[in-house]
């Protein structure tokens, strides 16, 4: 996967991100009773969302690192 399509599929899943919360909000400020069962659901799905993202985003930082690694200069002066 290049780090376009990486970034591409991580953006769609904080799109879908965006969704959960904002339904999760709507249910919350309906004013209509809520079971708390119904809000665990929608958290768990939320947080399954977010895993890959996560995933995707940290493969990223890593593959990143590696390639512009930052060497350590000793100072023999010292």
């Amino acid at each position: 996967m290049t780090e376009l399509d990486a970034l591409g599929k991580s953006n769609s899943q904080l799109v879908s991100c965006g969704s959960l919360l904002n339904q999760i909000a709507a249910k919350l400020n309906s004013g209509k009773s809520v079971e708390m069962s119904v809000i665990a659901r929608a958290v768990d799905t939320y947080q399954e969302t977010v895993k890959p993202h996560l995933v995707i985003v940290n493969q990223m930082m890593l593959s990143n690192s590696k390639r512009w690694a930052i060497v350590e200069v000793s100072n023999d002066d010292d």
